[in-house]
């Protein structure tokens, strides 16, 4: 085959210099392009929660506007036909250098003959600016289902953002909520989704040992389909570490809840008790205030007959209390006096 050379700059073909339809590649790009794009592209975008419809979709890209075109170039129009790339070129892709004016500058390479070329191009961009379908229902506040959280004690504001940081690293919950409220005893929230609610509830039962109950109510048809709204109530214990509590007529201090489990500590023997979330709530256990026992700083003077001899600092009152040999004499330790009776806190 004889020598080729580019028609207008008259170079000849090489290794590194292929000839494309009779031009050199330098020459190419100055009148041609690798990729041939409409001269407008549009970019539907939500202007609430910034989502972009794609392909009958709508979905989340971030909140630059070159990332986006970027995806939407490389993604639909080097795919779909609506960019028509130039015969003989692989591997091509598309880099926004730039957005200015209205005006998007693009860098594109694409690989001909194993020789990597690249040049700049320029496509007018219109943004479309339009509600997405879950943003129309939270600005109608419609909502799919409710969650109820409440608490079985008194709710505390510690309760409350144990549990708010536990939703917050729920991905989607925060896209799917219409409205928060919250009340002296709990917390609803109303969300656009009933499977997100179910697995908002799950988690709070995992985390939280709570317990789930669902209900639903008629909201009417849709499209002749009839709809309910479902309403989730989670219950949480409502427990935190450090916390006394009483289980059947026996004292013991709160050392974890976590993993759908509440574990205690006995302060009759310092045994350990487990709950998980069933067990929980059939076993009797109840919250006790600072009103209800007093705590008093003491003295270990010593054991006698599988008691412990305690010293209160303050009245010097002295008590024989039932418990294992943990500390030496002259430690300094801490009494809970409740109902009559008295426990040293191991």
């Amino acid at each position: 085959m004889g020598r080729r050379f580019c028609v207008r700059c008259g170079s000849e073909e090489g290794p590194d210099n292929p000839i494309i339809d009779s031009l050199c590649p330098k020459c190419f790009v100055n009148e041609r392009s690798i990729i041939k794009l409409p001269n407008t592209i549009k970019i539907t975008i939500c202007p609430v929660c910034g989502s972009v419809y794609y392909k009958g979709s709508w979905i989340k890209l971030g909140d630059d506007l070159s990332e986006v075109l970027e995806f939407l170039i490389n993604n639909y129009y080097l795919t779909s036909g609506r960019g028509v790339i130039y015969n003989g070129f692989t591997n091509v892709s598309v880099k926004v250098t730039s957005i200015e004016e209205g005006k998007a500058y693009l860098s594109i390479e694409g690989t001909y003959e194993g020789v990597r070329i690249n040049h700049g191009y320029v496509v007018n961009i219109r943004i479309d600016k339009r509600l997405c379908p879950k943003c129309t229902k939270v600005r109608g506040r419609h909502f799919e289902a409710i969650v109820q959280i409440r608490s079985e004690v008194p709710i505390r504001r510690e309760v409350v953002e144990r549990v708010s940081l536990v939703l917050s690293r729920m991905k989607g919950l925060e896209e799917n909520i219409v409205e928060v409220k919250e009340y002296r005893d709990g917390v609803d929230i109303k969300l656009l989704s009933q499977s997100v609610a179910r697995q908002l509830a799950n988690i709070l039962k995992r985390e939280f040992a709570a317990k789930i109950t669902q209900t639903w109510k008629d909201s009417g048809y849709v499209s002749g389909r009839k709809r309910s709204k479902l309403t989730i109530s989670v219950r949480v214990p409502g427990l935190l570490e450090g916390d006394i509590v009483e289980v059947d007529n026996v004292l013991a201090v709160v050392t974890s809840v976590k993993q759908g489990r509440v574990v205690l500590r006995r302060l009759d023997d310092g045994g350990q008790l487990r709950l998980d979330q069933s067990s929980l709530w059939e076993r009797n256990v109840k919250l006790l205030t600072p009103k209800d026992y007093a705590v008093l700083n003491a003295i270990v003077l010593g054991y006698e007959g599988g008691k412990a001899v305690v010293q209160a600092e303050e009245s010097g009152n002295v008590y024989y209390i039932a418990a294992p040999k943990l500390f030496k004499p002259g430690t300094g330790v801490k009494i809970l006096i409740y109902k009559g009776r008295t426990y040293l806190m191991i």
